[in-house]
């Protein structure tokens, strides 16, 4: 019996440890995240006023009532936070309005979907629109949806993997161009705009098709 009890009493103090070492890092996430999001606000904020690669660390920190070693802990350096700010972009939510395109017959999310998700995250402007970082910007918005939409333009068009990558660089700098112009405009005409430029590269993509 006092075995029993001793492997039972040994049983609930590792768990209670464990749930409170579960709980620190609970804690500790949640601080970190929260952390994390004033850092992107601040910085959000401050390129509103002027080009991002103007800011320094130091202007961040003192903006965010951080210490240095705070930023540092998170992020290697400023382009560091501005990556993580663009994955943001690319992650949030756009328009809940579906696109219809030649190359499916079904209705679809644009694969990268600019238009929607600045049109509803409209405080991201200034970071995309930035032309000190336009090949961050470029980098990032390919790596997230290239593959994606380079496949599509392969299973439904007579084109090699190169033409369709080429393809894809056009279509997504000229989609920045005309966002860009939209947003200085604040966002007037939007919806117009995206159904038009759709509507040109669906007839462009026809005579491609298969």
């Amino acid at each position: 019996m006092l075995k029993c009890n001793a492997t039972k009493s040994i049983s609930e103090n590792f768990l209670s440890e464990k749930r409170k070492i579960m709980n620190d890092n609970k804690k500790k996430d949640i601080r970190t995240i929260a952390t994390k999001q004033i850092l992107k606000d601040t910085v959000l904020s401050l390129i509103q006023k002027k080009s991002v690669l103007r800011i320094t660390v130091k202007e961040i920190c003192e903006n965010a009532f951080v210490n240095r070693g705070t930023f540092y802990r998170y992020y290697p350096d400023l382009y560091g936070i501005l990556e993580e700010m663009l994955d943001d972009f690319l992650h949030c939510t756009g328009s809940t309005e579906k696109y219809t395109c030649l190359l499916q017959t079904e209705e679809y999310d644009c694969p990268y979907s600019i238009c929607d998700k600045l049109y509803q995250n409209t405080k991201y402007g200034a970071l995309l629109f930035d032309e000190k970082i336009s090949d961050i910007v470029i980098r990032k918005i390919a790596d997230y949806s290239k593959d994606k939409y380079v496949n599509s333009l392969l299973n439904s068009c007579k084109l090699t993997s190169e033409q369709a990558e080429k393809i894809f660089y056009f279509q997504l700098n000229g989609c920045l161009a005309v966002n860009k112009q939209v947003f200085m405009n604040d966002g007037k005409g939007w919806k117009d705009t995206r159904n038009l430029i759709g509507e040109f590269i669906q007839s462009g993509l026809r005579h491609f098709m298969k």
